[in-house]
């Protein structure tokens, strides 16, 4: 069975994708059940066939300007929570006139959006700064024979704020779709058109949410599709028409997720540092051995006598300057 992203067709040819589809420009949505159509691909659960805007005959522009406002507001302790979002869309359609009989027609689908919390959440969650744990850290607690540690500090509520659950995360995404029709005779036509999207972002991690929200990666998204269909009519009356399409296509796609400071260099943001030991060899005394009936030193094995820690401070996330 296939996927739906396996399973969608604008005007006739497959794509991937298609929840990020400038909506604007299309004109019709179908979904078929029939496995076997002969305009799409096989699959089990049916397919999805958007058909764009036809150009008009004279020029044509729209556009769209959306806001949307945060619906929550932690102020100072939250950093202005909740979706942020702005899209502006743009539809630019019409007739090219080279000659009298020669009038290519041609549509444009512009979007870009900026989504500052793709994942709203109103959760709210107590987290101690991390001055605070600067200072624990730098402080542990010292032991005491009896009664209250001598550096113990009472829990207060200026130690802690108030943070969201999913945070540091946003998408800004370019959307795109254009083609130009070129009518050959009035039986013939040529359609070359390319669908693009283009995402950049802070992708969320669940692992993160806690303690660790500040290394969400940043992750790059693209795809590109370019086409070509031929259409043309062999009979075409009132009562019986024949046409047939030929179409030719070229898709990419790519995905980035890398550490904001370290990009795809794993092996310098995921070594944190090295241990170095020095030992050497421990013995016990044993009267087991054949031919020492009064004992002999066995080497047992070794004993340590010396660590050292080198931290990769020049590139260790986790290292506190």
């Amino acid at each position: 069975m296939q996927s739906a992203e396996q399973s969608a067709y604008i005007d006739g040819i497959p794509m991937q994708m298609f929840s990020d589809f400038p909506y604007f420009a299309i004109n019709k949505i179908e979904h078929t059940n029939n496995s076997t159509i002969l305009n799409s691909g096989n699959s089990l659960g049916g397919n999805f066939l958007f058909s764009t805007l036809k150009p008009s005959d004279s020029l044509c522009v729209t556009l769209d300007i959306r806001k949307d406002f945060p619906f929550i507001n932690f102020k100072k302790n939250a950093n202005d929570a909740g979706q942020n979002a702005f899209e502006g869309m743009c539809n630019i359609n019409g007739t090219i006139k080279l000659s009298e009989k020669f009038k290519p027609l041609f549509l444009i689908a512009l979007s870009i959006k900026n989504d500052g919390e793709p994942f709203p959440t109103n959760g709210i969650k107590n987290r101690m700064s991390i001055n605070k744990i600067a200072e624990l850290y730098a402080d542990p607690l010292s032991a005491a024979s009896f009664g209250t540690n001598s550096n113990a500090e009472l829990v207060t509520g200026d130690i802690f704020t108030n943070s969201r659950f999913i945070q540091n995360d946003y998408v800004n995404s370019r959307k795109f779709f254009g083609k130009i029709i070129f009518p050959i005779n009035k039986n013939t036509n040529i359609t070359i058109g390319n669908y693009s999207t283009l995402k950049n972002g802070k992708l969320p991690i669940y692992e993160n949410l806690l303690m660790n929200w500040w290394n969400n990666p940043d992750f790059k998204e693209n795809y590109n599709l370019n086409y070509l269909k031929i259409e043309q009519n062999i009979i075409n009356s009132e009562n019986f028409n024949i046409k047939y399409n030929v179409n030719f296509s070229f898709s990419h796609y790519n995905n980035v997720i890398e550490n904001t400071d370290y990009k795809n260099d794993f092996f310098r943001y995921g070594y944190a540092g090295k241990f170095k030991t020095s030992k050497i060899n421990s013995y016990s005394w044993t009267d087991t051995i054949s031919g020492y009936s009064t004992g002999v030193w066995q080497q047992n094995g070794f004993a340590d006598t010396l660590y050292s820690y080198t931290s990769n401070e020049n590139s260790n996330p986790f290292y506190l300057t």
